[in-house]
């Protein structure tokens, strides 16, 4: 049996941005998706999943993650029993069918005695991520599979010498974010107001450029700011939510540096930047907000195989 995991993640500055070139600025968090499997004999292949309720589930069943794993196994054809468990929140904007999906395809990989640098493996979770949430940018699928904090643009990690990690609380509002619906909004508003469009991918490539040397510099008032200008543009573009405002809004009253969403909006998570004298009463302030609060700190692991 070969056992893979990979990490949640969040998005500090940029969403929206990636698919359309611009560069944005991902994190890794320490909650883990983990994908064991083993090959079977036959070409029947089985899914368990305790988080979906599944135990030993065949493939055409799987309804929710079947296209995923079903461009997986077009790369390392056999029939297999696969395992999947997952500490991430879906729909949430934490990429869990992206960590599924490189912890997946790194598995797979390994089950055929094979040793894929992460780009391969990003590569191909990307071509899998896309049968979930139509064209991928890669974004989610490149940071779970380097980890750390990264600077990611088109299909490639551009940075990844940032060791200032920001300390942050993180709250899910209790409503899904369904990525495809928003990335199609927003390819409606590209194509019907083009310049406005081109603006706000402007603004947002400055933020994150300009995040990029906050978090080099560890200078987490400015990095606070920075996500609040971006919370704004979001909000301007229409993919915020009221209860991610009231989220917001409670957070940076608590004293958080800056706080916005993070993924694609809609509801999901909202990420606040915190320091240790802060990070108590905005997590209180999340809770009777009524958001959930994520337990989960920025990490530098990536994907990894049989814990390695």
């Amino acid at each position: 049996m070969t056992t893979a995991s990979a990490p949640a993640k969040i998005l500090l500055l940029g969403e929206h941005t990636a698919l359309y070139g611009n560069p944005v600025l991902a994190a890794t968090l320490d909650i883990k998706a983990v994908v064991s499997l083993s090959r079977r004999r036959d070409k029947e292949t089985y899914i368990t999943a305790p988080s979906l309720n599944l135990d030993r589930v065949p493939l055409g069943r799987y309804q929710r993650g079947e296209r995923l794993v079903k461009r997986a196994l077009d790369f390392f054809p056999s029939g297999y029993d696969i395992r999947i468990t997952s500490e991430i929140p879906i729909a949430s904007g934490l990429g869990s069918s992206a960590a599924v999906s490189v912890a997946l395809v790194s598995a797979l990989a390994k089950e055929h005695g094979l040793s894929l640098p992460k780009e391969e493996i990003a590569r191909i979770a990307t071509e899998c991520e896309s049968m979930v949430h139509g064209q991928s940018s890669g974004v989610d699928t490149y940071t779970v599979a380097y980890g750390g904090v990264v600077l990611y643009q088109n299909y490639s990690v551009r940075e990844r010498s940032i060791r200032n990690y920001p300390s942050i609380v993180m709250a899910h509002s209790g409503i899904e974010s369904e990525t495809i619906d928003l990335v199609s909004k927003m390819e409606h508003n590209r194509q019907h107001n083009k310049s406005g469009f081109e603006t706000f991918l402007s603004k947002s490539k400055a933020l994150v450029l300009e995040g990029l040397q906050s978090l080099l510099k560890a200078d987490w008032k400015k990095m606070g700011e920075l996500m609040n200008q971006n919370q704004d543009l979001l909000r301007q573009i229409g993919v915020s939510h009221e209860r991610l405002e009231e989220l917001i809004s409670a957070a940076l009253d608590a004293g958080a540096y800056g706080a916005k969403l993070t993924g694609a909006g809609g509801g999901g998570v909202v990420i606040a930047l915190v320091d240790e004298n802060s990070r108590e009463n905005v997590s209180k302030a999340l809770i009777d907000s009524g958001g959930k609060i994520i337990d989960g700190n920025i990490s530098g692991e990536g994907v990894m195989i049989n814990g390695k």
